[in-house]
């Protein structure tokens, strides 16, 4: 109903680069990297959960996109996630 509800200053201290892990930046429960796209590189935050949910972020492109899949006990579905949106589905749509 047009209201916000988290603070943009939230926002902007939540995904900023808090520590590097694993390689990549973190921030408040996000992980903040990069993609190529249309040779260029763009920035890209993503959240993880439980059971392979996760949320991707790619703000210059407006894209958001959230895959709720569940299952805990497969690792192999936390990576079916990443496989979908970087090399299968949404990112060579965009390319």
């Amino acid at each position: 109903k047009d209201r916000q509800i988290v603070s943009e200053e939230w926002i902007i201290e939540s995904t900023k680069n808090h520590i590097d892990a694993l390689g990549i930046g973190y921030g408040y429960q996000w992980w903040i990297g990069q993609t190529p796209i249309n040779n260029q590189t763009i920035p890209v935050l993503f959240a993880s959960g439980h059971g392979g949910q996760k949320i991707f972020i790619l703000p210059d492109l407006d894209l958001v996109a959230v895959f709720t899949g569940w299952n805990i006990r497969e690792v192999a579905t936390y990576a079916y996630a990443f496989d979908l949106f970087y090399d299968r589905v949404v990112l060579p749509m965009v390319r």
